[in-house]
């Protein structure tokens, strides 16, 4: 009935993804995307999520609370879950939430928000 599309970007120096590329869910429920952050070397990578629609809520957690940021680095990702809850009243439809993760130290060029050349959609398709 209603889906939800959070959208993970890809930077130069760090890649966000999630193996659910796609995901129905019912008003009145929540979904979680578990995320995986790896960078080439250790540092903190800040989190951010945008784009919930109204009476949404939209967190990352990782280690069972809310986050903001990471420490990632060489060979180990670091993973957090973005866990989406849908009000008992959504719209039918398709939306799309927008996670951004910033290299906080570095390449000042290392933010994306989705616009790279190299990104992953999560997609999904309502119930017909």
């Amino acid at each position: 009935m209603t889906a939800l599309v959070p959208l993970g970007a890809l930077a130069a120096t760090f890649d966000l993804t999630t193996p659910y590329p796609a995901v129905t869910i019912q008003p009145g429920n929540t979904v979680t995307f578990p995320l995986d952050i790896a960078v080439p070397a250790p540092e903190r990578v800040g989190l951010a999520v945008s784009g919930a629609p109204k009476g949404w809520t939209a967190n990352l957690r990782g280690g069972g609370n809310i986050v903001n940021a990471v420490f990632a680095g060489g060979t180990t990702a670091a993973t957090v879950d973005l866990s989406v809850t849908v009000p008992q009243d959504a719209t039918p439809g398709s939306q799309t939430l927008t996670v951004t993760a910033t290299a906080d130290q570095g390449d000042p060029g290392a933010s994306d928000r989705g616009h790279g050349p190299r990104r992953h959609r999560r997609g999904d398709h309502p119930d017909e």
